[in-house]
């Protein structure tokens, strides 16, 4: 009988989402912790990766709680700069997720898209499209604006009580 198969991985990112909750972000913190609840938090992929282990890395984002309705899953495997976004902070801007799948629940817009930060504009969205507006499925983004109050699979992040997890899980 072959041994089971063990993959390594952790939690990038657990807290509440939505602007008014948002704290630090990928781009200037390798770890943080959340002044309104030490249970939230985000840590950057580790520095043992390299670019060349991202084929081998598939990245989780759930969602659940408040408005996002019932819980819901996606994964996918991030190109070189979304992989350089969660382990040093480097920002991407908008990037195409790549071999992104339903992993669990209902989503009516499924993420096409990551935003990986740019400029003063921190922070990290999953959207469908790069429009502002209700086809968010996930975002911890400070910047003000067109963007503020989304996401949450399609709805407003605004309670405190819409909650994201991503983690990721070396499949190599």
């Amino acid at each position: 009988t072959p041994a089971p198969t063990s993959y390594r991985g952790a939690t990038l990112f657990h807290g509440a989402i939505g602007q008014t909750y948002a704290f630090q972000n990928f781009q200037h913190a390798a770890h943080a912790t959340s002044a309104l609840n030490s249970q939230w938090f985000m840590n950057r992929l580790p520095d043992e990766l390299v670019v060349g282990d991202a084929p081998n890395i598939r990245i989780h984002v759930a969602v659940e709680g408040g408005t996002c309705g019932s819980p819901a899953e996606i994964a996918f495997t991030p190109n070189a700069a979304t992989f350089n976004y969660f382990r040093d902070g480097t920002w991407g801007g908008w990037q195409t997720l790549q071999d992104v799948e339903l992993v669990s629940g209902t989503v009516d817009d499924m993420p096409t898209l990551i935003y990986a930060g740019a400029n003063d504009k921190r922070g990290w969205i999953f959207s469908k499209t790069t429009a502002a507006g209700a086809d968010v499925f996930a975002s911890s983004f400070t910047f003000a604006g067109a963007w503020e109050g989304y996401g949450c699979n399609s709805a407003v992040a605004n309670t405190g009580f819409e909650i994201a997890t991503i983690t990721w899980t070396d499949l190599s």
